[in-house]
């Protein structure tokens, strides 16, 4: 009786037989001189077909009487190897020697054995050469190193097992069938699996959990492509021995490369043999050899415990298709090998989207430690991944639509915004502080770009940007991480219409054409004035604003002589510098005293200066606005450029007074609106007498005709409403009337007071009086100012009803100062009022009272003297002449 026999005759085996006659398997067995054949029943086969109803078990027993062939080839090679791996062959013995050698099944530790199954033995095509062996036997060969997968069997409480564990848990139950004259026979009520791949049993051991959760599946994949390979797996408390970001960052899932390098550390191929399975090794037997990665692997066996590298194996020989698996508590690995980068520290601390960021700009080199050997340091202001899915809808990987054709342009512009120069530690940043990034701009000549750095009340800002916790530093780089990433700065122009306060500027900037020039022109500074500026300026500013065309014209100027030519941050600027503006003229900037103060002045001006100091209690002006062509400041002043020239004429037209300017232009000063100098002629001078010397006494007296003099005049300028109660036709009627009316309104300024920037062009103080025109003539034509309402809390501040100046003469009630505004040159301006300055008019006591008083008295002296003298007379009588002495004669 062989083993086919046995299987045949039993009637529990049918489907096995017919499994062996499909697999060509009948003459293989009975070449078999001494083989154990593990035969699983029918039960065990229909199991097997009922789990996989597709598998190769239904296929070779039904397919070929549906005429489908058999299967997928005629010898049914996968099925034939399956079923091989049931087979045992045991030593060779004489057939006439009896009895012969049983499998044995030890009780304490499970017995291996090779089996007929060489995994990976291709399938042998015709050929017309014979084979190299019989037929129906397998040839070594395969994933193995040329030798044939191992099964182990067990005998525990009396049950054989097989297919059992390396510690004997496990396998299936054997049932001994009659003894065949070439082997035993034992029936198995179960299909025995075949090994699955390395890649397989790392992904479901229960101590490789750590491993096979965190693993690449290519590297998983990998596992089960190699051949001849011993794997010495770490288990997941091996893990523990790494720091939280090591963990981190192999859990990140983008650790290919470390995965990697853990696993090359952890396989051996060609390890001994070729596949070490440690229950071949004998008690103290040492196999040495090299790790995937070039490392030394030393595998020894002592008694019972197996090492490698020293470290004792915890699970050993779970075989695989491809290999065997051990498990060790301990990395192979030296820690020191997996060097955490930045880019790995970012990763471990949830941040791989703003990694990718870098990717997909191409920044890795920032961040994945290249720097590191030449002294590079830098800082990072990351965002994690959750804070990103809160605050940042506009995912880090976009592209700029605006920017066809430049792949990438904006994504590598925004991420180079968050690499900065140096490490930069907190207690070294100070309150404005600008530090360097890493973006190059185009539009800054390709300098670099700033960044401003925020300290206050104990937090920290970049940007516009919170600082979260307290940074990492890890090898060049220093990490913060922030609320939510930055944006690069926009231009100037989008910049400065941001900002609600400057609108009135960059209205003007529209208006003139200049913010094209602002768009083109790299590395410029613009200086920004406050709306409030503006309303400082006050008649020149609505002058500037008033939208005709020699408005407009120098509104452009003025515009841009506002646009630097040079990019000035506040921490360049130091003593006083002039600096070109794109208008063609200069301005000086530069830190007044030893604060914080900064200026800003047009040079020769002797202004005050513009202030650009943040100031508490007051709207803050904003230093160092960044944009991607430069820098913006706010000031509060408006700068006139020297090429602009304010004239009187002009701001009385901002001011609409057009009843005024028609009135002086009757009176024949047209010239002090155009801003020239007095006509010379005498015949044709507007006023009928010059001015005296100033230092004279007021009087009528006329001392004759003289050339008068070029001086700045400050214009009192009624507005158009303040007429309204006047008979213009009958006022333009009088000439003398028409003229003295325009001499009050005009102050010559023969000493210019210093000027304020953005001031009255005289000096108001309560009780302050100044000669007019019409004080050359006449002794009531000064005009006298007051304070009205509480004193205003600048020299510059524009009047309001809460404070401000009155300005009256001798004969009417006073009028108030509405605006004022600076003319151009030597000083000059207008003083805008809301009543006409009517000039005094004489009473008739005025004009005739003395002459009255004088001829009365000098009559009532006279009749007095006369009156003494006749009196005398008359009481001293008649003369007596000569008389005779007494006793005298003749």
């Amino acid at each position: 009786m062989t083993l086919i026999d046995i299987v045949s005759q039993s009637p529990n085996h049918q489907l096995l037989m017919r499994l062996l006659q499909r697999t060509k398997l009948v003459p293989t067995m009975n070449m078999l001189n001494n083989s154990v054949f593990f035969a699983p029943d029918d039960n065990a086969i229909t199991k097997q077909i009922e789990g996989t109803p597709s598998s190769l078990w239904n296929e070779a027993l039904w397919a070929a009487d549906e005429g489908s062939g058999g299967g997928r080839d005629n010898i049914q090679y996968e099925l034939r190897q399956h079923l091989l791996y049931h087979l045992v062959p045991l030593p060779n013995f004489n057939a006439t020697e009896r009895p012969r050698p049983p499998l044995t099944f030890p009780s304490v530790r499970p017995e291996s054995h090779s089996t007929l199954y060489y995994p990976g033995k291709p399938i042998q095509g015709p050929s017309p050469a014979p084979p190299p062996g019989s037929p129906w036997m397998p040839l070594p060969g395969g994933v193995l190193a040329k030798m044939p997968q191992r099964l182990r069997v067990i005998e525990k409480d009396g049950v054989k097992l097989a297919a059992v564990d390396w510690k004997g848990e496990g396998g299936i139950p054997l049932t001994s069938l009659p003894e065949a004259i070439n082997g035993e026979v034992w029936s198995v009520d179960t299909v025995i699996p075949l090994p699955p791949t390395l890649g397989a049993i790392a992904s479901s051991h229960p101590s490789l959990d750590y491993f096979s959760s965190n693993v690449p599946q290519s590297l998983i994949q990998s596992l089960s492509d190699t051949e001849n390979t011993t794997l010495f797996l770490p288990t997941s408390s091996a893990f523990s021995a790494l720091t939280e970001l090591e963990r981190g960052w192999l859990q990140s899932g983008v650790a290919e490369d470390d995965w990697a390098l853990i696993v090359d550390a952890h396989r051996a191929q060609n390890l001994g043999k070729g596949v070490m399975w440690v229950d071949r090794l004998k008690d103290g037997e040492t196999v040495s050899g090299k790790g995937a990665d070039g490392s030394d692997i030393t595998v020894t066996r002592e008694g019972d415990a197996v090492k490698v590298n020293e470290i004792l194996l915890e699970d050993r020989d779970n075989y695989a298709y491809n290999g065997v698996l051990h498990t060790v508590p301990t990395l192979l690995l030296p820690t020191e090998r997996l060097v955490l980068t930045p880019e790995k520290t970012l990763v471990a601390l949830n941040a791989t989207a703003f990694v990718r960021m870098l990717h997909n700009a191409n920044l890795t080199h920032y961040i994945n430690g290249s720097g590191a050997s030449d002294g590079q340091n830098y800082t990072i202001l990351a965002m994690r991944d959750d804070d990103l899915a809160r605050h940042d809808s506009d995912p880090p990987e976009d592209d700029d639509p605006d920017t066809p054709g430049n792949h990438n342009r904006t994504l590598a512009k925004r991420a180079a915004y968050h690499v900065l120069s140096g490490k930069l530690y907190s207690d070294t940043l100070k309150d404005g502080m600008l530090v360097q990034t890493e973006l190059r701009e185009e539009g800054l000549g390709y300098n670099k770009q700033m960044l401003k750095v925020g300290v206050a009340n104990g937090g920290l800002t970049w940007g516009d940007a919170r600082a979260l916790g307290t940074p990492l530093d890890t090898s060049n780089v220093l990490i913060y991480f922030i609320s939510h990433l930055l944006e690069p700065p926009p231009s100037s122009l989008s910049l400065a219409i941001s900002r609600p306060h400057l609108s009135t500027f960059t209205t003007s900037l529209y208006s003139t054409k200049s913010d094209t020039i602002l768009a083109r022109t790299a590395s410029t500074t613009l200086l920004a004035p406050l709306n409030a500026a503006w309303e400082h300026a006050g008649l020149v500013g609505d002058w500037l604003l008033s939208g005709t065309k020699a408005a407009r014209d120098d509104l452009m100027k003025v515009v841009r002589g506002h646009i630097l030519a040079d990019v000035l941050y506040t921490t360049d600027i130091k003593s006083e510098k002039p600096h070109q503006t794109v208008e063609g003229g200069m301005v000086g900037v530069g830190r007044i005293g030893t604060g914080d103060k900064i200026g800003v002045r047009v040079p020769d001006s002797n202004g005050e200066e513009g202030r650009m100091e943040l100031r508490e209690g007051e709207q803050d002006i904003g230093r160092d606005g960044l944009s991607r062509t430069g820098v913006v400041h706010e000031i509060d002043v408006v700068l006139m450029p020297r090429s602009v020239d304010v004239t009187l004429g002009k701001m009385a037209k901002g001011a609409r007074a057009e009843v005024m300017i028609r009135l002086m232009v009757k009176a024949g000063f047209e010239w002090v609106l155009d801003g020239k100098a007095p006509p010379l002629d005498n015949s044709s001078m507007p006023f009928p007498f010059p001015l005296p010397p100033w230092d004279a006494d007021d009087d009528d007296e006329d001392d004759g005709p003289l050339v008068p003099p070029d001086v700045p005049y400050t214009l009192l300028l009624p507005t158009d409403s303040a007429f309204s109660s006047y008979n213009l036709s009958v006022l333009q009627s009088s000439r003398r009337t028409l003229t003295r009316l325009v001499q009050q309104h005009l102050i010559p300024i023969i000493s210019p007071p210093p000027p304020v920037l953005g001031g009255p062009p005289i000096v108001l103080t309560d009780d302050a009086q100044y000669r007019t025109l019409l004080s050359s003539s006449f002794k009531f034509g000064s005009v006298t100012f007051e304070a009205s309402g509480k004193t205003p809390s600048s020299r510059r501040q524009q009047p309001t009803e809460q404070s401000g100046w009155l300005v009256r003469t001798r004969s009417n009630k006073p009028a108030r100062v509405l605006r004022w505004g600076r003319a151009s040159g030597t000083g000059g301006g207008v003083l805008l009022i809301d009543r006409v300055l009517d000039p005094y008019e004489l009473t008739w006591w005025e004009r005739m009272g003395p002459q009255v008083v004088f001829g009365v008295v000098a009559g009532i002296l006279i009749l007095v003297f006369w009156g003494s003298v006749t009196y005398w007379w008359r009481r001293s009588g008649k003369s007596t002449g000569y008389e005779v002495l007494e006793g005298e004669e003749d």
